[in-house]
């Protein structure tokens, strides 16, 4: 009865790990589906188009607003953020939160500026995207604060697009301030 009873925990270890792994593998589509699904919605908003009914829709298929929100995170190793720029380490920090925090900090010379304004409109976009679709999926205990931290992300990432378009170092610090404040603000009220 003794072995009968290690052998049905360890086949219980056995069916849970490999729920596991196959949940994480799911995960990693989500993620990919997270990830596509900002890119459509940036593109969108460059080219000027409403997108809160995809912003929408990818809340809904999304399993948690983390998928979402890791796209900021450094683009090298298994961070799984897009990084900023199209070709990777191009631009360093090559992470658009690490590339707000630095910008936010220091303003980019004007060199800097006018070499990375691609992808630092790019990026703005995309941080637009992230707050279309974290204001689509808000906090269920506290969901003012959250909406609100959110659009304040949102309305600041024109400023940043125009700032890089415009190639403005002070602007595109004032826009990166802007936008870490709110991101700030929010991550200590949730988490």
């Amino acid at each position: 009865m003794r072995s009968t009873g290690r052998m049905l925990v360890g086949l219980g270890l056995l069916a849970g790990g490999v729920g596991f792994f196959l949940a994480g593998m799911g995960r990693a589509g989500d993620d990919k589906a997270a990830k596509e699904g900002i890119l459509k919605i940036a593109d969108a908003i460059a080219k000027g188009e409403a997108v809160g009914d995809h912003a929408k829709a990818l809340a809904k298929k999304i399993e948690e607003i983390d998928e979402v929100m890791n796209l900021m995170r450094p683009r090298k190793g298994t961070k799984g953020g897009l990084g900023v720029g199209s070709k990777p380490g191009a631009i360093q920090p090559d992470g658009i939160e690490l590339k707000l925090v630095q910008m936010g900090r220091d303003a980019p010379s004007a060199t800097a500026a006018a070499k990375q304004a691609e992808a630092l409109e790019k990026m703005a976009h995309v941080i637009a995207a992230i707050a279309e679709v974290t204001m689509a999926r808000p906090d269920k205990k506290k969901p003012k604060n959250w909406i609100k931290y959110a659009k304040e992300m949102r309305d600041a990432a024109p400023k940043l697009a125009e700032a890089a378009k415009n190639k403005a170092p002070a602007s595109l610090q004032k826009a990166a301030a802007a936008i870490n404040a709110a991101c700030i603000s929010c991550h200590t009220e949730y988490k």
